[in-house]
């Protein structure tokens, strides 16, 4: 299953590729649309179990988000990103309490 992120939580006063604290969106809930939300390490432990996709759309095109590795830390961050995740950090602030 494959899940659109639409937003993130950010920390701007941490390390560049610690500044992504969850990513979140919406979906599909029966009739109703739901918003959630998952820490990084959640969605990191997701995509290497294969058990989540995570993508982003980017101008009409939907990069899978990839796990990333810098000084021992996993992060997040779109296939076309050099370092940071700054597709990640340009996305808009989640809602408080999804």
């Amino acid at each position: 299953m494959a899940r659109q992120v639409s937003c993130t939580e950010k920390d701007r006063s941490a390390e560049l590729t610690s500044q992504v604290r969850a990513i979140g969106g919406t979906r599909k809930d029966g009739k109703n649309w739901t918003r959630w939300r998952k820490t990084q390490a959640a969605a990191i432990a997701e995509i290497e179990s294969g058990e989540q996709i995570y993508y982003v759309n980017i101008e009409g095109s939907a990069p899978n988000l990839v796990v990333a590795l810098h000084n021992g830390i996993k992060y997040l961050k779109a296939p076309a990103d050099k370092d940071a995740p700054a597709t990640l950090l340009g996305l808009p602030d989640c809602e408080a309490n999804p």
